[in-house]
């Protein structure tokens, strides 16, 4: 169910999340995974959800993506958030369990599914 209300607080989760990484420059992906410190903290991965009606939703996939980061440590989700603003990260491809990279992983194409309640 998509939810409203103050959600301030996440962004210092987010921000947490990306000053773990050992790239806080690159906010493109192509940058991003040819830093050699980078270890995959900023890629999170995030349901797609399609909404149905206003108390529900339908998750359609997964998708990975880049959280922004301004430097260590970011304050990038602090600084530009407030309240009930949306979060901006980058939409890098769908999301590969294990994987630091989007998309199907391996020679084979193949790829995990697994369904989460």
């Amino acid at each position: 169910m998509l939810t409203s209300g103050n959600k301030a607080s996440e962004a210092r989760y987010l921000d947490q999340r990306a000053s773990q990484d050992g790239d806080t420059v690159h906010n493109t992906y192509a940058s991003y995974v040819a830093s050699p410190t980078h270890n995959g903290r900023r890629l999170i991965a995030i349901a797609l959800v399609n909404p149905v009606d206003p108390s529900h939703s339908s998750v359609i996939g997964f998708g990975q993506f880049l959280l922004m980061a301004n430097g260590s440590p970011s304050d990038y989700y602090d600084r530009n958030t407030k309240g009930n603003d949306p979060y901006c990260a980058l939409y890098v491809g769908p999301y590969n369990i294990g994987s630091t990279s989007p998309g199907a992983g391996g020679s084979t194409g193949a790829s995990v599914v697994r369904l989460v309640e």
